[in-house]
């Protein structure tokens, strides 16, 4: 939820196309195969739409991300003052996220900046299971850390919320695999 507790992200996900594959459940008395929806390489992907909800029953808001087909959206957090959430945008063959801020009131996205790469930018099982995003808000909410490989190691970016790359913040052989925790001046 936002941090005013007024507004939640959430997704509409359009299964329609994507593959079936069947699943055993073995601990009833009979075993019952049933069949979920499953992605496979080379088939149709869930179309997945971001949508903020208002608490108080106001018509949903969608986030203006485009044709997102073969693409993954990925909430990733909210502003301290709830007036946008920032979202990644990764293609299917995760080389390329483009990272939005989006109003939480018209749904209208700006992009902040681009990351592509010739392997993977971000794995999609780190984002979509372990909600690794690469992406920290500060506490201050005015400026994004993003990790990349973009020098050959993992390190941490600064980004302005304009999208203006503001430092490189570590660098060396060695990577950076997380940022744990944010200490403002506030």
């Amino acid at each position: 939820g936002s941090p005013q507790g007024n507004r939640v992200a959430a997704y509409r996900v359009d299964n329609r196309g994507v593959a079936l594959a069947p699943q055993v459940h073995y601990l009833k008395r009979q075993d019952e195969v049933v069949y979920r929806t499953y992605c496979k390489a080379g088939g149709v992907l869930e179309k997945l739409s971001l949508f903020v909800l208002a608490v108080a029953g106001r018509a949903p808001v969608e986030i203006q991300l485009g044709d997102t087909r073969d693409k993954y959206p990925c909430f990733a957090g909210w502003l301290p003052d709830g007036s946008e959430l920032l979202v990644l945008l990764m293609s299917r063959d995760c080389r390329r996220v483009e990272v939005y801020a989006a109003s939480a009131a018209t749904g209208a996205a700006r992009l902040l900046f681009v990351e592509e790469g010739p392997t993977f930018v971000r794995i999609h099982h780190d984002i979509y299971y372990g909600r690794k995003t690469g992406l920290t808000l500060t506490p201050d909410g005015k400026q994004l850390l993003w990790l990349s490989e973009r020098d050959g190691w993992k390190h941490l970016y600064q980004y302005d919320l304009n999208g203006k790359l503001l430092a490189q913040l570590t660098q060396g052989s060695w990577a950076a695999c997380e940022v744990v925790r944010v200490i403002g001046n506030e």
